[in-house]
This record gives C-alpha cells, sequence and structure tokens, in this order.
C-alpha cells in the first residue's frame, strides 16, 4: 500500500491505460519472486494458521486479493487510502481468512 500511495496518479494511469495484457507480462517477475517468498514464510508458520491443502496457491490468492483490494482503491477511492484504518481492515481480512480461529 505504501509504494502505490507514493503515486496514486501514475498507479492510477496504469491501471486504466495500459493493456492488461502488457501488465500481465510485467508482473510475472514480481509473482515469481514473492509468491515463493511468502509460501517459504506461510510454511515455516504453517502451525498458527488454518489447513490448507496448497500453501503456494493460498499464498498467491491471497497476493492477489491484496492487489486487487488496492487497485480498487486506487480506481474509486484513492483519498481513503491514506487511512490507516483501510490498511487495518484489509490485514485484518487477511488474518481471518488465514489463522486458525
Amino acid at each position: 500500500m505504501e509504494f502505490v500511495r507514493s503515486n496514486l496518479a501514475l498507479h492510477a494511469a496504469l491501471i486504466n491505460g495500459v493493456p492488461q495484457f502488457a501488465v500481465g507480462e510485467e508482473e510475472l517477475p514480481f509473482y515469481r519472486e514473492y509468491v515463493p517468498r511468502a509460501t517459504k514464510f506461510l510454511n515455516d508458520h504453517q502451525a498458527e494458521l488454518r489447513r490448507f491443502e496448497n500453501i503456494a496457491q493460498m499464498s498467491n490468492f491471497i497476493t492477489r486479493v491484496t492487489r486487487a483490494t488496492i487497485d480498487n482503491y486506487v480506481l474509486h477511492a484513492p483519498e481513503q487510502l491514506n487511512d490507516p484504518l483501510i490498511e487495518d481492515l484489509l490485514i485484518d481480512l487477511l488474518q481471518r481468512f488465514m489463522l486458525k480461529s
């Protein structure tokens, strides 16, 4: 979120102006690097998590949910990204999804 907040106008322009196939190609290195790191972290903390059949798939899913949520705010309510509550709510949502109750 901090990265996106640093240049909301550019992020919105990229979402709106760059064909999705081009963005998808540019995002591949990010997903190739980030998802395995996140998956390793989640595997290391599996005792704290709900049981998931496929940790890598779950890691990819939460990465995409987070990205989609932030992108939606950029396009439809960018001023709210400066509200710490939005970040707290997103973290709470992800924790409730991933952690044992």
